[in-house]
């Protein structure tokens, strides 16, 4: 009796972690799709519902020196400026923001993640959303005005792929407008250029003048040869000419 208890238990275990090794190769099965232009959409791991989501936007942030000084270390920040599907406010459990830090003059690689609720980020990039850079009023800093437009390839299907395309932002009396430019291309990644603007002056020490020569003081020569004669035992005679 006490071994058919044994035996059962034994395959009751078996049975459990042959469950549990099914789901897990399944979950491992579960990946990102690639979406246009590097674009990545998909699971970012396990968890409780709802499943987090993310679609990560890649882009290229270059600096460029427009004086003789350069930046040093310097955040800037990409952020989703406008959504075309109910805006920014409705998606409060959304991040669709990234800061980039950038040492110096040259091109730096970046990406902007947007993770979230699954059906929430699904939402967000569903009918397209802007890009650009945060303005932060940096001394010596022009900030790039570039604007993107994200949005799905194949708008409606639920696995169309997404693609980056040039846009850009109108002063309105109503605020900022924001359009796709017509005709545009899509392109591999947003960029993004700043340039700063910095001189210092390098001076070099003047140099010490050269001392001029003194006036010929003839009561000081004298002085010294009496002193040198003296020494000697030689006297020294000046005779004063007559009239």
């Amino acid at each position: 009796m006490k071994r058919s208890r044994k035996t059962v238990f034994a395959l009751l275990l078996a049975l459990v972690m042959t469950l549990c090794l099914a789901a897990t190769a399944g979950a491992t099965e579960v990946g990102g799709t690639v979406g246009g232009e590097g674009i990545v959409v998909g699971p970012v791991g396990p968890g409780n519902y709802p499943t987090p989501i993310e679609m990560e936007i890649p882009f290229i942030k270059t600096v460029k020196l427009g004086g003789n000084a350069g930046p040093g270390t310097t955040d800037f920040t990409i952020a989703v400026c406008h959504v075309n599907a109910h805006g920014l406010s409705h998606y409060t459990d959304v991040t669709y923001k990234v800061v980039i830090t950038t040492n110096g003059a040259g091109s730096y690689d970046g990406e902007l993640v947007i993770s979230g609720p699954k059906e929430q980020v699904k939402a967000f990039g569903s009918e397209g959303f802007f890009v650009r850079e945060v303005n932060d009023n940096l001394p010596g800093w022009t900030y790039s005005d570039a604007v993107w437009f994200v949005k799905p390839e194949h708008p409606g299907e639920s696995n169309s792929s997404m693609e980056i395309r040039p846009a850009k932002m109108e002063k309105t009396e109503n605020g900022e407008i924001y359009s796709m430019v017509e005709d545009a291309e899509p392109v591999r990644e947003m960029t993004f250029e700043n340039t700063y603007t910095r001189n210092i002056s390098y001076t070099i020490p003047d140099e010490q003048p050269i001392s001029a020569p003194k006036t010929f003081d003839a009561g000081v020569a004298l002085y010294g040869v009496s002193a040198l004669l003296s020494l000697s035992g030689t006297a020294l005679v000046i005779k004063r000419k007559k009239g």
